[in-house]
């Protein structure tokens, strides 16, 4: 009996399309036994997981975030790069740097870049909420203290767009004056 391949794999492809679209599989190794007939009906006996390709590598992801914010009257825009690893379906953490430019005159706009640890969850499609701690790496005495510490508790509206309350503070959380601490609102665009 001769085999015409091509429709063959045609009809391999077409039978193997609802596994592609299956978002439990997406990233792994798909094992799957099969009997064609001689009137090319295929038949699955058997299908199985192989697990992920590269287990480890497969769950980072790096990101690049523009944001905006207001802090106690005053404008900045940023961009955060992040890198982010997946711990679970539900569960990430991770690494970032982020630039802000601060808008405290007319003429001019301040820089500040903050390193944050964040640990966050997911629902569908999108950020559900999470905590993150930054620390200021590059001090300026124009709007913040030394040691200069924040908290944000990001909260995903939308599957590209995460609003995020920030508190921040000096000395690890020791702001003895008013106006050393600050409350701020980012509104972050996921890319």
């Amino acid at each position: 009996m001769e085999y015409n391949f091509d429709t063959l794999f045609a009809k391999v492809d077409r039978s193997l399309k609802p596994f592609a679209s299956d978002k439990n599989l997406k990233r792994d190794i798909l094992k799957v036994w099969f009997s064609i007939d001689e009137n090319l009906t295929i038949r699955f006996l058997y299908q199985t997981s192989a697990g992920r390709k590269y287990p480890f590598l497969s769950n980072f992801n790096i990101g690049i975030s523009p944001n905006i914010r207001n802090m106690n009257g005053y404008w900045s825009s940023g961009i955060r790069i992040g890198l982010s690893y997946r711990f679970m379906e539900e569960l990430a953490a991770s690494l970032d740097f982020e630039t802000s430019y601060m808008f405290t005159s007319a003429q001019k706009a301040d820089v500040y870049e903050w390193v944050d640890l964040s640990i966050f969850t997911f629902g569908e499609k999108k950020v559900n909420g999470g905590l993150s701690l930054g620390y200021l790496i590059n001090e300026k005495e124009v709007v913040f203290n030394k040691n200069n510490f924040r908290l944000g508790f990001p909260i995903g509206v939308s599957k590209y767009i995460i609003i995020t309350p920030e508190f921040y503070f000096n000395d690890f959380f020791k702001a003895t004056k008013e106006e050393d601490r600050y409350f701020a609102v980012k509104i972050s665009l996921g890319l």
